[in-house]
């Protein structure tokens, strides 16, 4: 599914997780997305509010969180 929506341009640039399992990250590799499965200073669904602007350095393995 991720490998479809990259080849019609529909994919998310990176997909932010918790907690992944074996096919997610899979499907993110085949489609080169960006995938981060826990972050250290917590629960990643309660660091990003709803307008929040994101930046995703895989190589380096920083997500930075922009607020407006």
């Amino acid at each position: 599914m991720l490998y479809e929506m990259q080849s019609r341009s529909m994919a998310p640039k990176a997909i932010l997780f918790n907690r992944t399992n074996t096919i997610l990250t899979q499907g993110a590799e085949f489609a080169n997305i960006a995938l981060c499965d826990s972050c250290a200073e917590g629960d990643i669904t309660k660091l990003i509010m709803t307008g929040d602007h994101l930046v995703v350095d895989p190589a380096a393995g920083l997500i930075t969180v922009r607020r407006p």
